[in-house]
């Protein structure tokens, strides 16, 4: 039986884990380790020098499933908590806190997520959301066609959304397990979308006729952004299950506004106010909190007289080029390029500065752009709209 454990199923990480805290979780699942054949002895009093940590890191390297306990569950969020990703929240939570402890800076990361969850186990769960929903760091933008009053967000969206899209992700043979988180972060409507579950549970039948086999399937997780203001969706898509790039614009229209085609893709970035003034269009307005852009990559096509290069239709012979700079305007006032002759601009990099610290975004010519919506990504949004990048379509 497999559990994708890699920390609580090797003893040496056990032996320093803070060990009132591990017996306390141990006694937690008392249940499990009792019900066991044969069943696993806890600890009566303490944990001491002399405790067999190899026989733990045993009974957590092959779980037998009885549909009583989540143990298994929990120790996987501990461990995925204790992650670079997400241990720095984890002890930012603990700073703030009445129960904070020091811990050997070597294992600090997975004692601190421990002691959370056994103070708060629900506050582990929040912290992890909260993490997913700024994670992503490319969008697909799509438009939602003009409403003639602006949408009421109602509770009842939420699980009407989940009920939809469990039945999609279980008709694609995935199996249910679609779960919807919803939160307002500046009059922006966050939707965490959660597929699949933590492991799957598949019988299988042993000499005892008893045995259950658990079989580890990551999740997934997903973010869209309904913007009520523009009437637009963003769509941050994991690595698996594309498909649903095409199923989310259908299903939230269906929701939002009983119709399926209330959104839909549309080119929604553009670079013909940026060619046509240049350097004009980064400039940032006094007391901004952007205080400068500058941009350092450029990815253009411009037609060329070369017989050599490819020809593309009506075009003539084309060719596509990236210009990489420190700054591509001190560049082009010290060498005399014209913005104009680079061409058709499809992709730029621009860096935004904040003060002395910076933010690297990426824009390509369509509908997607790649940086985070965190408190400065939006910010870098808005100047993206007011500066033209970003047109209503």
């Amino acid at each position: 039986m497999i559990y994708n454990l890699r920390l609580f199923t090797r003893a040496a990480i056990l032996q320093k884990l803070d060990r009132q805290n591990l017996l306390c979780f141990l006694r937690n699942f008392q249940e499990y380790f009792s019900t066991k054949n044969p069943p696993y002895r806890l600890p009566d009093g303490e944990i001491y020098d002399d405790f067999d940590f190899e026989s733990l890191a045993r009974e957590f390297a092959t779980p037998v499933f009885d549909g009583t306990t989540k143990m298994f569950d929990v120790l996987e969020l501990i461990e995925s908590m204790s992650r670079p990703k997400y241990a720095p929240f984890v002890l930012e939570y603990l700073e703030d806190s009445l129960f904070r402890r020091d811990f050997d800076p070597e294992n600090a990361a997975l004692n601190n997520a421990l002691l959370v969850y056994l103070q708060d186990p629900i506050q582990l769960f929040k912290i992890r959301e909260s993490v997913q929903i700024e994670n992503p760091q490319h969008y697909t933008i799509v438009k939602g066609k003009k409403q003639d009053a602006p949408l009421k967000f109602q509770e009842t969206f939420v699980s009407e959304l989940s009920r939809r899209l469990d039945d999609i992700y279980e008709s694609k043979r995935f199996g249910r397990g679609v779960r919807v988180k919803h939160y307002t972060v500046q009059d922006e409507e966050f939707f965490l979308i959660r597929k699949g579950l933590p492991h799957t549970y598949q019988a299988t039948v042993g000499k005892d006729l008893s045995t259950v086999g658990i079989y580890f399937r990551p999740e997934q997780f997903d973010v869209v952004i309904y913007s009520p203001a523009r009437n637009e969706l963003k769509l941050a898509i994991s690595n698996a299950r594309k498909w649903m790039r095409s199923v989310y614009p259908i299903t939230f229209s269906q929701v939002f506004f009983g119709t399926p085609d209330g959104f839909e893709e549309k080119r929604c970035l553009s670079f013909a106010e940026f060619q046509q003034i240049g350097e004009k269009a980064l400039q940032c307005a006094p007391g901004d909190p952007i205080t400068s852009v500058i941009v350092t990559e450029i990815t253009s096509i411009r037609s060329t007289g070369e017989d050599t290069l490819l020809n593309s239709g009506d075009r003539g012979i084309c060719m596509e080029q990236t210009l990489r700079v420190d700054n591509f305007f001190l560049r082009a006032k010290r060498f005399g390029i014209l913005l104009r002759d680079l061409g058709e601009i499809t992709a730029m990099k621009l860096v935004f500065y904040f003060g002395r610290e910076k933010r690297t975004v990426i824009l390509r010519n369509g509908n997607g752009y790649g940086f985070k919506l965190d408190a400065r990504g939006l910010l870098i949004e808005k100047w993206l709209y007011d500066h033209g990048f970003i047109v209503d379509v």
